[in-house]
């Protein structure tokens, strides 16, 4: 399962038809239980995205995340 929040965007108009941004984000990330799964991790970083206008639609033209922190998911205990 993964659920992302992207928040407190940034984002410029760098041309008629073209932008850039950047968004906060905080993500959970799990795996269903089994041998050896990992067990996942909530994750924090940056996406980094231009855009461009397309028929006079604003479309992602790029995406780049950046994560600055993981850390494992609450109640988890990994191996001693």
């Amino acid at each position: 399962m993964r659920s992302a929040t992207g928040h407190m965007s940034e984002i410029e108009i760098t041309g008629p038809d073209t932008a850039s941004g950047i968004w906060s984000m905080e993500d959970l990330l799990t795996f269903p239980a089994g041998k050896d799964a990992p067990q996942g991790h909530r994750g924090y970083g940056q996406y980094h995205e231009t855009y461009r206008k397309v028929h006079g639609e604003w479309l992602i033209d790029s995406v780049l995340l950046t994560r600055f922190r993981m850390d494992p998911p609450e109640n988890w205990v990994p191996d001693a």
